[in-house]
């Protein structure tokens, strides 16, 4: 992904039109020669790596870049928002006026090269905001320590290095966070500035179920999947959190509530043991939510979550009543292997539905039915060559929904009737194992079909 930077900040490193400085960078680049490359030993590499851009290149262009550099300063806060750290790198081994403006753009965390040498990157990065530390770092911890206060974004994931006496405590402008799968644990997320707005700590053994983010006011993402996080965290999260991922986490029980975090919008809480009470307990404003692989029950209901646009619930007992609770705004769902659906499910009351996936569950004819005009994409597949749950019958018939751009009915009775009648639009269709489907089935009325399995025609 190319860093992106600030067009105030950047603009104010570019020359203004006509100035002397700009003047002579143009005269001095239509001179250069090749002297001006990139050393082999990495000299200008600015401590992040080799660079995409080939250094002749830049040499035959140098010129015309620097004139529109230095007439057009809107657009110069444009180009440095566009490239990264190794198209950097190139430019400032071109000329001193490039130089002086890559050190002044604020480069985020979302540089493609990660940082291998830091005093080389502090040379050549003075402004940089963000960083990415290359997982095989020696001394990361020291590393850390040295970082620049001012620093907003900091990503050390996989560093195998960094230990769990790390701390990002004299990080105190630190807004965002990325320790994926390392040593770190509680005492580090002790250390963390209250200004801290993103989180990523997933699969990080070091975290316990003792951790608490109640220090964290400004918090509005956090991601502990995978670690021993328990209820007592989730208690201390701050009422602003607007997402949370704690899938994985076998410290949540059937007993967590998240009522206390009304400006929730996002939750992911697959393969833990919550239950309806924790479903009850959630904000009317909650957006998405996985509940696959929980302990919720098929009594439980969705009805108070009026502004839900996807729901992912798979591996459970959930059944008919759960769906007809679901707000009609409800825009994807997802309901593998749910036992309590039945054939006499309806999907009608659900008119924004886009997307649904209800693999190996019991729906049938009735249930495709009631099914939206404006569904785009539909899977309602058994598990291919296993045993068959969907009830779909050779009689079910597509051909309502003139929307739809993708099916998905593997192993299924579907046979060439519903094939004939599926829309125009239909962009990918699955048919595998569908022994209804014969060698004479016509495809020619679906012109826009671009993806098609179906190894079993005609068998």
């Amino acid at each position: 992904m190319a860093a992106r930077a600030s067009s105030d900040a950047a603009t104010s490193e570019v020359a203004p039109p006509g100035s002397q400085e700009g003047a002579d960078a143009i005269a001095a680049a239509e001179s250069s020669s090749s002297s001006n490359s990139i050393s082999p030993d990495g000299h200008h590499d600015g401590g992040c790596g080799s660079s995409s851009i080939d250094p002749d290149d830049l040499e035959r262009t140098a010129a015309p870049l620097l004139r529109v550099l230095v007439a057009a300063p809107a657009l110069a806060a444009l180009v440095w928002g566009q490239i990264d750290a190794g198209d950097a790198t190139a430019l400032r081994a071109v000329h001193p006026f490039l130089t002086t403006a890559v050190a002044g753009v604020p480069w985020r965390a979302s540089l493609p090269q990660r940082l291998v040498s830091l005093p080389r990157w502090r040379a050549a990065f003075p402004a940089a905001l963000g960083v990415v530390l290359w997982p095989g770092i020696g001394d990361a911890d020291a590393v850390v320590a040295s970082l620049p206060s001012g620093l907003e974004e900091l990503n050390v994931r996989d560093c195998e290095g960094i230990t769990a006496r790390v701390s990002f405590g004299h990080l105190r402008a630190l807004k965002k966070l990325v320790c994926r799968d390392i040593a770190v644990g509680d005492a580090t997320v002790a250390s963390l500035p209250p200004g801290l707005q993103e989180l990523h700590v997933e699969w990080c053994k070091g975290i316990t179920a003792s951790v608490s983010f109640g220090h964290l006011r400004a918090l509005n993402k956090l991601d502990c999947g995978g670690t021993a996080v328990g209820d007592a965290a989730v208690a201390s999260l701050p009422p602003g959190l607007e997402e949370l991922i704690v899938g994985n986490c076998r410290g949540i029980t059937v007993g967590v509530l998240f009522g206390h975090l009304r400006a929730l919008r996002k939750l992911r809480c697959y393969s833990t043991a919550v239950g309806d009470a924790a479903v009850a307990s959630l904000p009317a404003g909650l957006e998405e939510l996985n509940v696959g692989g929980c302990s919720i029950s098929e009594g439980v209901t969705f009805g108070h979550l009026a502004a839900l646009k996807k729901l992912v619930c798979w591996e459970a007992v959930v059944g008919d009543a759960a769906v007809a609770s679901l707000p009609p705004g409800l825009q994807e769902l997802y309901m593998w292997e749910c036992s309590g659906i039945t054939a006499g499910v309806s999907f009608h009351h659900l008119v924004a539905l886009k997307k649904l996936i209800c693999c190996e569950t019991a729906v049938g004819d009735a249930a495709v039915a009631t099914l939206p005009l404006g569904l785009e994409d539909l899977d309602m597949s058994n598990a291919y060559g296993g045993y068959r749950i969907v009830r779909i019958t050779a009689g079910v018939s597509f051909g309502h929904l003139r929307a739809l751009k993708r099916l998905r009915c593997v192993s299924t009775a579907v046979g060439d009737a519903a094939v004939a009648v599926l829309p125009p639009g239909l962009e990918d269709l699955d048919v595998r194992g569908c022994k209804g489907i014969t060698a004479g089935v016509s495809f020619a009325h679906l012109p826009a079909l671009r993806n098609l399995d179906g190894e079993s025609f005609g068998r």
